[in-house]
């Protein structure tokens, strides 16, 4: 059995051992430096755990304090929305061009605004473990319609092609309609911002990999491309290819980070490759049964 013994200031660990005969064998180690070290990390682990509890319990409250200010600014975007709306509705025909015209901006400012909210929301809840998925048999045609309809003005603003190519008929899919919605035109819509006068393809088809089937989306552009520095960090959160991109076509960077929360948190996987001046590519699969 081993002791240990303070000797000054060093530290011994003695072992005593008895054999037959009435004989007895000591073994004498120093280890001091040994205890030092071990001192030494267990304090550190210390000082880590506390830091750790620390974080988490800043991380919870900056996900209370963004649900709580999107709550509240959602509240007066929507009012202002509806207002315009009904503006545009009730005076456009009588008013000059100038009015509706102002109205229109407002109102799509507003609609951007509460976006960039929604965005904020999202991640808030992702990072809480409070986003709840509500898995359903999706209609992949009405759902890829109002997806298109939701690109389109970006599509046209940019002067790009839309090439959509999937397979006849449609396959099944049950998921959270409202991520994949989600993730779709994060992908779509990035595409169209970063290509002009290009071409935009979405590609849907099936696979199966160790006896599972999966449904495979593919969102391809002609746009400016991204470098590997840029791909590697792509999908950190509040972050934009750099700070050029961030200038030139605006966006908080959210978009991705949610994108890729989503797609995980559907048991699926995404990845993307990309060319500067040729274009990129993002392909994610759901699980298909």
């Amino acid at each position: 059995m081993a002791e240990q013994l303070a000797m000054g200031e060093r530290v011994i660990s003695f072992q005593a051992t008895a054999h037959r005969g009435g004989e007895l064998t000591a073994l004498l180690f120093d280890i001091t430096d040994l205890r030092r070290a071990l001192d030494e990390l267990t304090l550190a682990n210390s000082d880590l755990a506390q830091a750790r509890d620390q974080a988490l319990e800043a991380t919870r409250a900056k996900s209370s304090f963004l649900a709580a200010m999107s709550h509240e600014l959602r509240t007066p975007l929507n009012a202002i929305i509806g207002y315009t709306e009904l503006l545009l509705e009730e005076q456009a025909p009588a008013a000059s061009p100038g009015f509706v015209a102002d109205i229109e901006r407002i109102a799509a400012s507003a609609r951007h605004l509460l976006g960039l909210i929604n965005d904020v929301l999202d991640l808030s809840q992702i990072e809480a473990g409070k986003f709840a998925l509500h898995p359903e048999d999706i209609d992949l045609g009405a759902l890829l319609a109002s997806i298109d309809a939701a690109c389109r003005p970006g599509q046209q603003r940019r002067g790009n092609r839309f090439v959509l190519d999937v397979p006849d008929p449609l396959p099944a899919l049950r998921a959270d309609a409202t991520a994949v919605r989600a993730i779709l035109i994060n992908l779509l819509g990035n595409a169209h911002k970063f290509t002009q006068q290009g071409t935009v393809t979405l590609r849907i088809h099936e696979r199966v990999e160790a006896g599972a089937r999966r449904l495979v989306f593919v969102v391809e552009d002609t746009g400016i491309g991204m470098s590997e520095p840029q791909l590697r960090r792509i999908f950190d959160n509040f972050t934009q290819a750099d700070a050029s991109i961030s200038r030139r076509f605006g966006g908080t960077g959210l978009g991705l980070a949610i994108t890729l929360n989503f797609v995980q948190l559907m048991g699926g996987d995404i990845s993307v490759t990309s060319k500067p001046g040729v274009g990129s590519t993002f392909t994610f699969w759901l699980p298909g049964d």
